[in-house]
């Protein structure tokens, strides 16, 4: 998988800028090893798969409702938030940036980007704003533990 980091055009957006707003339906809490995924044709959440022993989402990972990405499926969310939320929750976001990133599968290279947001709700994550913000906020909070 190739990752390539995309900050949100324009240097920094505020809160109060509303073109920087997206909804996001979560599918996988933070901190799960249980990949789900939303199921349009049944309309249902569904179980996807397991992840190994010691790994998990490190946030919520969701989608945008009524969009479609490059590769067939709604545009991909990583969601800041302060806790895990649950699949299905419904949550106003402010877009931060977007990560760029392809996968192989079945020898074929996709494009599957991820798109990257704060809950406005958030009291943990509120001051970020870009996705330089986000770097610098995370290696802050680890930084005790190395």
């Amino acid at each position: 998988m190739t990752l390539k980091r995309k900050p949100v055009t324009g240097a920094r957006r505020s809160a109060s800028d509303v073109s920087s707003r997206i909804d996001v339906i979560i599918e996988t809490p933070k901190g799960s090893r249980n990949k789900i995924k939303y199921d349009p044709s049944s309309r249902r959440f569904k179980l996807s798969k397991i992840m190994p022993e010691g790994m998990s989402f490190p946030y919520d990972f969701g989608f945008v409702p009524s969009t479609k990405a490059a590769d067939g499926d709604p545009l991909d969310v990583l969601a800041l938030t302060d806790e895990p939320l649950f699949p299905g929750c419904l949550v106003e976001c402010n877009l931060i940036g977007a990560i760029e990133s392809e996968q192989q599968e079945q020898g074929q290279r996709n494009r599957n980007d991820r798109l990257v947001a704060v809950a406005e709700q958030s009291l943990l994550y509120s001051e970020i704003k870009t996705l330089k913000d986000m770097i610098r906020k995370c290696f802050s909070r680890s930084t005790p533990f190395s």
